[in-house]
């Protein structure tokens, strides 16, 4: 039996690499995908919809969970802490951060990541007071950081490429922390980041500042996003979603 598991969604045009997937997929039992726009994606490329099966990721959610302290124990207590956590790379919208922190002089951005773009961040943000560059951080040592943090940020490029961002699991390891989530609606996020555990914002750094401005102000309403986060992430990416794969796979 061959099961595809795809963990991005597919800009894909004419060209043998297509055909290379749609081969290899229209051989397989089941093809595996996180968002409806993913199968419809493939659907459109002539893959059969009943063999493709929309399924969630799951994070360890005794691992990734609420802890009270997160601020004190970073020294954070008196910040209002936006985080990345992230590949740093061009696509993932990293350099914006510096933008941000431009306009927002009371907010601290703190930079969790590896990759391309690390040396030249890490130069950049000594010349802010108000970024954090702490670089590559194993994922075991993550929950304390959400747990520190007042928002999740994803800036992510919405913009053509070959694949685009499926569900981040970034997001799915803070809202189990009850961290909200801002992200630009890149991907198959928009289907599952609600107003319920965070906002979704347009592709540039108005209404990216504007939305964690807003929240910044109005704590009241942040307060009441955050209460939702984890109730949330426990319904929609829970280990169920694996027991739910265990039974797709074995017959």
């Amino acid at each position: 039996r061959t099961i595809v598991n795809t963990h991005v969604g597919f800009n894909l045009g004419n060209g043998i690499m297509t055909e290379m997937i749609k081969w290899t997929l229209m051989r397989s039992e089941m093809v595996l995908v996180l968002t409806e726009g993913i199968k419809a994606s493939l659907t459109n490329l002539g893959i059969p919809g009943e063999k493709i099966k929309v399924y969630h990721y799951w994070v360890d959610q005794n691992k990734f969970n609420i802890q009270k302290n997160g601020k004190k124990m970073l020294g954070w207590e008196n910040k209002f802490i936006v985080l990345f956590v992230g590949r740093l790379i061009e696509v993932k919208g990293v350099r914006r951060i510096f933008e941000l922190a431009k306009k927002l002089k009371d907010v601290t951005f703190v930079i969790i990541g590896a990759g391309l773009l690390s040396e030249e961040l890490r130069k950049q943000s000594k010349d802010y007071l108000n970024i954090i560059f702490l670089g590559k951080i194993i994922n075991k040592d993550l929950p304390i950081y959400y747990n520190g943090a007042d928002l999740l940020l994803l800036p992510s490029r919405v913009i053509k490429q070959e694949y685009e961002e499926g569900i981040p699991r970034v997001m799915i390891e803070a809202l189990s922390c009850g961290l909200p989530v801002i992200s630009t609606k890149a991907g198959g996020i928009p289907e599952m980041l609600t107003e319920r555990v965070g906002r979704l914002t347009g592709d540039n750094v108005k209404e990216v500042g504007k939305v964690i401005d807003n929240l910044y102000r109005d704590r009241a309403q942040l307060k009441s996003i955050s209460r939702n986060c984890r109730k949330y992430a426990v319904e929609v990416f829970s280990i169920k979603n694996a027991r739910l794969m265990e039974k797709l796979l074995v017959k």
